[in-house]
């Protein structure tokens, strides 16, 4: 169980590493690294009575994931930047829409709980306006947008990291079950990039005075492109999403939030495949 967790968050590491960086050398040692820090989380520097050794190497795969993206984000901060686009805030908007329909948020009678529901719906049609229409963002519309999606990649990371330690500890030795955690580990991997980068350029906010809070604004607008989407792309995501979401919706054959990563991870590769058949196709 811990192998397949554990090789699962590695290929996930790989995967985000490979897509966005081409310096595998620099994942190799982070990888190594990080593969001896973490081992230093599991010795027993309190409550050495009660230590135990085969539950807390349980917990090196979270470990290890931490370590590794707070070492790989320290080291190799500049080459990991990941440009967010119109494309990226839609599929960000119809996942917030389809969490907060799996949670049911629309029967709630919590105001924080229907304000986030109400904000979903906003974001989804103001993201779905911009990668539909010809209207260019603004500045402003960039700045926004980025740090809607950084509060809303914390939601699904909170969520995600939240429902994978409480079903980690009820776990089957079944192929679905064994398959399914290797998957959810495979997602941890991945996301565990964009999580600590939007968390960090969120949170900063808290301490941002003067010049600081104007490059803290400068580096949210620099990080969205304002290449617009093209119009049969956002279709084509409006399109996969919603069938993804709307079969898991009906059927429960992953957890939402393995639903969500599901489509950000396999929508660019869908994408890539429908080009490729069209341009092969006018040929």
């Amino acid at each position: 169980m811990l192998e397949v967790r554990l090789i699962s968050v590695i290929l996930g590491l790989f995967y985000v590493n490979y897509r966005y960086s081409d310096k595998l050398i620099t994942f190799f040692i982070t990888s190594l690294v990080s593969f001896s820090v973490s081992f230093l989380c599991l010795l027993p520097f309190f409550n050495e009575n009660q230590f135990n050794f085969n539950e807390q190497i349980q917990h090196y795969p979270y470990w290890f994931v931490v370590t590794y993206a707070i070492l790989n984000h320290a080291v190799n901060r500049k080459n990991n930047k990941i440009i967010l686009t119109e494309g990226i805030t839609l599929m960000q908007s119809l996942a917030i829409v389809y969490w907060g329909f799996d949670l049911k948020l629309y029967q709630e009678r919590d105001t924080v709980l229907l304000s986030i529901f109400g904000f979903g719906l906003l974001f989804c049609l103001y993201a779905c306006y911009h990668a539909l229409s010809k209207s260019l963002l603004t500045r402003n519309s960039r700045l926004y947008l980025s740090i809607c999606i950084s509060v809303i990649t914390i939601i699904f990371a909170f969520d995600f990291l939240v429902h994978l330690l409480i079903k980690d500890q009820h776990v089957s030795n079944s192929f679905y079950s064994q398959l399914l955690i290797g998957v959810q580990f495979f997602l941890l991997g991945v996301s565990s990039m964009f999580i600590l980068q939007n968390t960090m350029l969120l949170f900063r906010f808290r301490y941002a005075r003067g010049k600081e809070l104007v490059d803290l604004k400068n580096e949210h607008i620099d990080r969205f492109s304002n290449k617009q989407i093209e119009r049969s792309a956002a279709l084509t995501c409006l399109l996969y999403a919603t069938m993804i979401y709307s079969i898991n919706f009906f059927f429960h054959i992953v957890p939402k939030n393995t639903a969500i990563w599901i489509v950000f991870v396999t929508f660019p590769f869908v994408l890539m495949l429908i080009k490729q058949w069209n341009s092969k196709s006018k040929k």
